[in-house]
């Protein structure tokens, strides 16, 4: 009987510490990249902090005396090119295979703000370009994506929300 209400107690206690209105997603979902107008597949990963996009030919142009960039992504459509603000740039961890035969220990990435669509829910996140060719994901989402869109992982799942019309 102690056993059953000490379990009991422990299930309260979880059931009340855990914020409402999370969405559970598989650890792939189709995102909408509106400066792409289009869908990728990103998968979510709770080991990476910030989100990762695909991009290549990536350049520095001024805009109304500002520094934007200019970048193309592969996509299932062909390259798209994508002209946004630049941010800054933040260094990432490289990967032990990335790190062979170099002195730095982490690569300088652009960084800027795409507005994207994950299920029902639109938010404005900051992303990191760099050249995922070697990925199957051409975009990745990290905690603070996930933090922003208050999700929680589940993966054994894959495809777990309804995507935008567009996406399907």
């Amino acid at each position: 009987m102690r056993y059953w209400i000490l379990l009991l107690i422990c299930m309260q206690t979880a059931m009340a510490s855990t914020p409402e209105k999370k969405t559970i997603y598989g650890y792939v979902e189709k995102v909408w990249v509106e400066a792409l107008q289009q869908c990728l597949p990103a998968k979510l990963d709770t080991g990476a902090l910030s989100a990762s996009l695909y991009a290549i030919d990536i350049e520095e142009i001024e805009k109304d005396g500002e520094d934007w960039l200019q970048f193309k992504v592969p996509t299932p459509k062909g390259l798209t090119t994508v002209k946004t603000p630049l941010l800054g740039s933040v260094n990432i961890k490289k990967r032990k295979e990335e790190k062979k035969g170099m002195k730095s220990r982490s690569s300088e990435r652009p960084l800027v703000r795409l507005k994207i669509a994950l299920g029902g829910k639109q938010q404005e996140i900051n992303v990191n370009l760099t050249n995922r060719k070697g990925f199957i994901y051409p975009l990745l989402l990290g905690r603070d994506a996930i933090k922003a869109f208050q999700g929680i992982i589940d993966p054994s799942q894959k495809y777990t929300v309804l995507p935008k019309k567009e996406c399907s």
